[in-house]
């Protein structure tokens, strides 16, 4: 887990409780987490187009976790009901 998506799962933890003590404790890990990015951004070692591109890109995922594409226009308009066709000729002709 990188330094920036740590701070979903603190607010997730922050967010679902009214515990004073866990609060605190949140808030300590945020600016904890937070002061290790500031050092490690002075140290002038962070490659911020690396981590740009690995925080923007979409995950690799095994093919047994992807959820299906949502069907194309073509095959949408393949499935149609026999008398629902879309015909251009006969729609100009009109």
């Amino acid at each position: 887990m990188t330094h920036g998506s740590i701070f979903n799962a603190i607010a997730k933890v922050r967010s679902t409780t009214t515990s004073s003590v866990v609060r605190t404790l949140a808030d300590q890990a945020n600016a904890t987490v937070l002061d290790h990015i500031t050092v490690m951004e002075q140290t002038g070692l962070v490659n911020f187009d690396q981590a740009l591109l690995l925080q923007t890109s979409p995950p690799t995922l095994p093919a047994t976790e992807l959820t299906p594409p949502p069907p194309s226009v073509a095959s949408r308009r393949r499935s149609r009901p026999a008398g629902r066709q879309h015909h251009p000729a006969s729609a100009v002709a009109r």
